[in-house]
């Protein structure tokens, strides 16, 4: 054999011993699609995961943590209204333009004429670039704004010359191609500031249709499925090379009462649903031991208002029964349960319970769409929905939910119970622009206790985040709901 045979001979077995290549493209699976590819522009969980691969914040939250420096590597606080930022040196865009003051203040001037999220910003009063050489920028507000640093975390810091069109960020991946439908290519950016990312490629897919999800796992087109219900894991044989993961998120589902209708303006009727529910009982139906835990109070313990005082009754059917009989509902009253469908058993199980206190219900699969309509609109009659709370502050659940509506300061934008209360207005007001912290946590509680004396969000459950991962991948701790395309680590030599 001549010595070039012999060479190929040996890497061949060389390579034998070594196994298969290392995986260089992540696959990676959402629950539905993307609402938009402007970074500013939406409060969507799904389109959160999949852009916080290509943009990043000043800042970085994780609950239980302090805020900490991302692009912003330092702050200071000469006064209750003043904050001044330094940006971190040697950050590279993906276009290969580096980082400057002057982007920092371009997007947080483009956030706050979002629709979206600019009535998070609306405290700024002004905001400039206070030196170039010194990449320092100063932000004033017009009261004390003790959370301005967490609401700046969403604020994606883009080039001065930005078109949503052609995403850059600085992300660990760069935007190849695809749209909010689907399929999405993600490129590493070998000049990330913290190092390039594992994956050379990410293909995304949004898959909407278990039964196409079962049929992707079958056919091994998958690595990551970054968000599965229980009654996916449930449903289908699990595969010897998947794992379900569990992992906790601070995140409450809630059972809406529109207050706006016929029987939830009267409170006992809220009163009598709130008692006819076991949470305990209805967790331990659905969720695998462990996935999640009976919501006791409105907010987590984890979360800056929360309160051991404001612990929830057990469930009472008896008691529930006889408030209803002193309401005495009209003949052939029924009330509509509206849910996407990944809340299909829980709304089952809820709808269970009130047709056991003598509350006839019907349960109704809505849309995406549909439903967050009836949460704009204020027309879904009972309704479930969940809370991320990507900031350890009851503050943002307040402002969102609970708020009158206020469309000019953008307040109230999902508030679906049609809550209107001019004393909780006032309250949550104050908590969220209180510097003291022990009077910040004072008014928090006391907005956190009318709220719940008057049961217009009943808090059902916390549930972890469950994802199903191949073999040779595994996962960092994240914060969110979702998984993030750089949240994924692949087991090397694989």
């Amino acid at each position: 054999m001549s010595s070039a045979g012999v060479l190929l001979v040996a890497m061949l077995a060389a390579g034998c011993a070594l196994g298969p290549p290392p995986v260089t493209t992540l696959r990676i699976a959402y629950p539905y699609e993307m609402v938009t590819v402007d970074p500013h522009a939406h409060a969507d969980m799904v389109t959160e995961a999949v852009l916080a691969a290509v943009y990043e914040g000043l800042v970085h939250f994780e609950p239980g943590l302090q805020v900490q420096p991302w692009l912003a590597d330092s702050w200071t606080t000469p006064d209750d209204t003043t904050w001044i930022l330094h940006i971190r040196e040697g950050v590279r865009f993906h276009d290969g333009t580096m980082l400057e003051p002057a982007d920092v203040v371009a997007s947080i001037s483009r956030a706050r004429a979002s629709k979206v999220m600019g009535h998070q910003l609306d405290d700024i009063d002004q905001l400039r670039v206070i030196d170039e050489v010194a990449r320092t920028v100063e932000i004033t507000t017009a009261r004390p704004a003790p959370l301005l640093l967490t609401r700046l975390e969403a604020v994606a810091v883009v080039p001065r010359s930005f078109d949503p069109a052609n995403p850059v960020g600085t992300g660990p991946y760069q935007w190849r191609a695809g749209s909010i439908q689907g399929p999405i290519q993600l490129q590493r950016w070998d000049g990330y500031w913290r190092g390039a990312p594992d994956f050379e490629e990410v293909t995304i897919r949004f898959v909407t249709i278990l039964e196409e999800l079962a049929d992707l796992l079958h056919e091994n087109e998958l690595d990551v499925v970054a968000s599965v219900t229980v009654s996916y894991f449930r449903d289908h044989e699990p595969q010897d090379d998947w794992r379900l993961v569990a992992s906790p998120a601070v995140i409450t589902t809630y059972l809406g009462l529109n207050v706006t209708q016929s029987p939830f303006d009267d409170l006992r009727v809220r009163k009598a649903i709130d008692l006819a529910i076991d949470r305990r009982q209805l967790v331990a139906d659905i969720f695998p031991e462990g996935t999640a835990r009976a919501a006791r109070s409105l907010v987590p313990p984890e979360i800056f208002g929360y309160s051991p005082g404001h612990r929830l009754h057990d469930a009472d059917p008896v008691r529930a029964r006889e408030v209803l009989a002193e309401v005495a509902l009209p003949t052939g009253t029924t009330l509509y349960l509206n849910h996407i469908e990944r809340y299909a058993e829980v709304a089952e199980s809820i709808s269970a319970s009130l047709i056991a206190v003598g509350l006839e219900t019907e349960t109704r699969v809505v849309s995406i769409e549909e439903f967050y309509r009836g949460l704009e609109e204020g027309t879904n009659q009972l309704f479930l929905f969940s809370w991320t709370f990507g900031v350890a502050d009851a503050s943002p659940f307040l402002d969102t939910i609970v708020h009158r509506r206020d469309s000019e300061r953008g307040l109230g934008s999902f508030n679906g119970a049609g809550l209107s209360d001019p004393g909780l207005d006032v309250l949550i007001d104050e908590a969220a622009h209180e510097p003291r912290s022990a009077i910040r946590l004072e008014r928090l509680q006391q907005t956190l206790a009318m709220l719940e004396a008057i049961a217009v969000y009943l808090p059902l459950y916390q549930p972890s985040t469950l994802a199903l991962v191949h073999n040779g991948f595994v996962l960092e701790a994240f914060a969110g709901s979702v998984i993030r395309p750089q949240d994924v680590r692949r087991v090397y030599g694989r």
